[in-house]
């Protein structure tokens, strides 16, 4: 079973937040879990932006590649493979507004196992992933054992429909369309 979670923080955001997307966060409830088990493999991948602290973070636990890979920096190619090779993608942000990267997890469909803050919640739900509140790493060790167990419950043909019916670039290009029309049709 392998879980991916992406950390792509744009540069902006260092100095506002010190580590927005959490991965120390997830790389601690990471070990909790691998104290009760141990049949899945965690993937972390992102930019530079937070890279060595993550890494700082997963040495300090005593992670190992075998159930933790880190990968610095991913094509968008890269992206979508490791994605289509996943199970369930993962998200722990301490703030977001509706990640983009939830949305490419959909598309592949993958359930989401996110952190409940931003926009998240008004998409998410029992059909298409799982929410833990903001920072609270036990909750989230236990979530990640849960989907462990159930994530080939999803159904991942409706995953990608929901995606595709919501977010697709033929749908928003509609809706800008239609809002533009609206505007436009008023004295």
């Amino acid at each position: 079973m392998k879980i991916i979670a992406l950390f792509r923080a744009g540069n902006y955001f260092k100095n506002l937040f010190k580590n927005e997307k959490n991965t120390s966060g997830i790389l601690r409830a990471t070990k909790k879990l691998l104290e009760q088990r141990n049949d899945f493999e965690l993937i972390l991948a992102g930019g530079n932006t937070y890279f060595d602290e993550t890494k700082k973070a997963y040495d300090e636990l005593g992670l190992d590649e075998k159930h933790v890979r880190l990968i610095k920096k991913l094509s968008p190619e890269e992206v979508r493979n490791e994605m289509q090779r996943s199970d369930v993608f993962l998200l722990f942000s301490h703030y977001e507004g509706m990640p983009c990267t939830i949305i490419e997890a959909w598309a592949c469909g993958l359930p989401v196992l996110s952190s409940n803050v931003g926009g998240i919640s008004e998409w998410l739900d029992e059909s298409n992933g799982k929410l833990v509140e903001k920072a609270n790493e036990d909750e989230l060790t236990s979530a990640m054992s849960w989907m462990i167990d159930n994530y080939n419950k999803f159904d991942k043909d409706a995953i990608r429909k929901f995606a595709a019916d919501r977010f697709s670039a033929q749908v928003i290009a509609t809706q800008f369309d239609d809002l533009y029309h609206h505007y436009l049709s008023k004295d």
